[in-house]
């Protein structure tokens, strides 16, 4: 329902149900607490539609009613569920419980308050209870009945190609929510293979300089075979799912099974080869200089750019905020080259936990399922296979992530391997570095209230963490406050550790120390050199120019250009388009 401005969805405070009744895959039944619930009864539950948060806060998921059993207190699920791809042990990670936020929509009886609609579909009837000042007679109802507006679709062997959208206005798809969805490889993702605009095998076409506004699903997805597609200088805002995907097909993923599978060990691996097995994924493409705000509307394992079985995209100076998730998402490391510069990104992970606005997974051939869940198993060809899906590094640099509250910033999560980390502010969040190989972070300045954190890691991980500049605004921790490594980095030197509390620094680790078995350990900059670590650096003032009114230049004096840090710019983030500076402002977003 469109006004003049989009009607959002408006959860109101409530309890959801305690518990879910068996079988947990799929979830059958919900039980609810009348006394928390609705007094109503509801004459065509079948109508409406739950809108519940994961327990671990990962994402949401949406279900159809069937009935209510109001004698029984319970709730039974029809379709849905599906909207979250996390596969753990052997089910989806779609678990809710008694602290999942939700709320129920299109429910006739609840009509209550101003703004508030109900959709009798069999009779094709719109209820709509009206604000004070709105004017019914002449505004503006729009239903929104197509969940994509244009499909450019071809093949690798004859793509479609040279087509241009310039200036053009995509508005007001349905959601797709309950559409069937598909899960993403090993990544937390599930998605519905559907867009405002998809690319469907395509080359060298592109979108500059439209408008995605109003949108029930995705903005733009490169699906399958695409190369040399561009999406750039565009505005995204209102969208029910995220702005720019690009997804890779599954017959171009190498031992498939290993995504479709508990646990496969990896000496019965068959294809050993590294990269893409077929052309149908996107590659070489370029999401750039675009303005992204309000994401997420409906889905919340969302996010500006994702990235899925691709290789070789660059995003570039594109402003990302006001999502529920990440800004940039990396779920799985097929096939890497990816080059992420220049972003500004914040305001992120504002619904959901456990993330930063910059994430990637990992959960590729080498990886195997036993190493999240800390159980034992033969680890001896993980680092030989490690660079076999990610043949290609991603570059992360020259980026400002911002983030208030607990954020873990740049998240290579499980697995993620084959990442150069270079010249990024960091602002109220830093890095995360969990079992994985090949991860260089270097140059970085990290100012926040959460450092640094290397856990979970494998033993000769070949990780390098050199040069960096660390200031934590809250506390005297440098590095692992949370878990703590057992296996340091290859390398970890000349880095500048601060903070704002004025106590020496701290740091996390979970080795053996002098033949005392491992367990965790709270360090001292000493101790912790002692084990080799950071020989070379030092806990001292960074010299920035003024911290206070966000200036991070460097004085001439700073201790880390001793070290050998090389200051990178620090004012070229985000879109560089002079429409979007102004839309910025008047939105207040900075």
């Amino acid at each position: 329902i469109d006004t003049g401005y989009a009607r959002g969805l408006e959860p109101r405070p409530g309890e959801p149900a305690v518990h879910v009744t068996p079988p947990l895959q799929p979830f059958s039944t919900l039980s609810f607490d009348p006394k928390k619930f609705t007094p109503r009864r509801w004459a065509h539950p079948e109508t409406a539609v739950l809108h519940i948060f994961q327990s671990r806060r990962w994402s949401n998921l949406q279900w159809r009613l069937k009935e209510i059993d109001y004698d029984g207190r319970s709730i039974a699920l029809g379709e849905g569920g599906w909207q979250i791809g996390t596969l753990w042990e052997t089910a989806r990670a779609n678990w809710v419980g008694g602290g999942s936020p939700y709320f129920i929509e299109n429910v006739f009886e609840e009509l209550d308050a101003p703004g508030e609609w109900y959709f009798d579909a069999p009779n094709h009837v719109l209820y709509y209870l009206p604000h004070e000042d709105e004017d019914v007679a002449n505004a503006e109802f729009v239903g929104c009945v197509l969940k994509e507006l244009v499909v450019l679709e071809g093949t690798a062997e004859n793509p479609v190609h040279d087509v241009h959208f310039r200036g053009i206005t995509f508005a007001h798809t349905a959601r797709t929510m309950l559409e069937p969805y598909e899960t993403r490889l090993r990544g937390d993702w599930a998605i519905a293979r559907r867009a405002a605009v998809r690319f469907d095998g395509a080359a060298d076409c592109s979108v500059v300089d439209c408008r995605f506004v109003h949108l029930g699903g995705n903005a733009v997805l490169l699906s399958n075979y695409n190369r040399r597609i561009e999406v750039a200088d565009s505005l995204f805002t209102d969208i029910g799912d995220s702005g720019v995907l690009a997804v890779g097909n599954d017959d171009a993923v190498r031992e498939l099974r290993v995504h479709r599978t508990y646990h496969v060990p990896l000496d019965e691996l068959t294809d050993l080869e590294p990269g893409p097995k077929s052309p149908n994924y996107p590659g070489e493409c370029t999401i750039r200089n675009n303005l992204m705000y309000r994401l997420g509307v409906v889905g919340k394992q969302t996010a500006g750019v994702y990235l899925s079985a691709c290789e070789r995209i660059h995003v570039a100076h594109n402003t990302i905020c006001l999502v529920p998730r990440a800004a940039i998402c990396i779920n799985d490391g097929c096939w890497g080259g990816h080059l992420i510069e220049f972003n500004d990104a914040f305001l992120t992970v504002l619904e959901t936990s456990d993330h930063g606005p910059m994430n990637a997974w990992g959960r590729d051939r080498y990886w195997q399922s036993l190493h999240r869940e800390n159980k034992p198993c033969d680890m001896s060809l993980s680092k030989k296979y490690a660079t076999l899906d990610n043949y290609l590094p991603t570059v992360i640099r020259n980026n400002r992530f911002s983030h208030d509250g607990f954020s873990w910033g740049i998240d290579l999560d499980d697995g993620a391997s084959n990442y150069v980390v270079e010249n990024n502010l960091c602002l109220g969040c830093s890095v995360k570095l969990r079992e994985g190989f090949f991860r260089r972070v270097h140059n970085n300045i990290f100012v926040g209230p959460n450092p640094p954190s290397k856990h979970c890691c494998f033993e000769g991980n070949d990780d390098v963490f050199t040069n960096n500049i660390v200031v934590n605004t809250r506390d005297a921790w440098a590095m692992n406050r949370g878990p703590a490594t057992v296996h340091l980095p290859k390398e970890i030197d000349r880095n500048v550790y601060w903070n704002t509390v004025g106590e020496p620094p701290l740091f996390g680790y979970q080795g053996a120390i002098d033949g005392e078995p491992p367990r965790r350990r709270t360090l001292s900059l000493a101790q912790w050199q002692a084990l080799g670590a950071d020989e070379h650096s030092v806990f001292a003032d960074p010299l920035f120019v003024g911290m206070e009114r966000g200036d991070f230049r460097l004085q001439p004096e700073s201790p880390a250009l001793r070290l050998g840090f090389k200051p990178f710019p620090l004012d070229r983030f985000g879109t560089r388009k002079p429409e979007f500076a102004a839309v910025i402002a008047a939105e207040g977003l900075r």
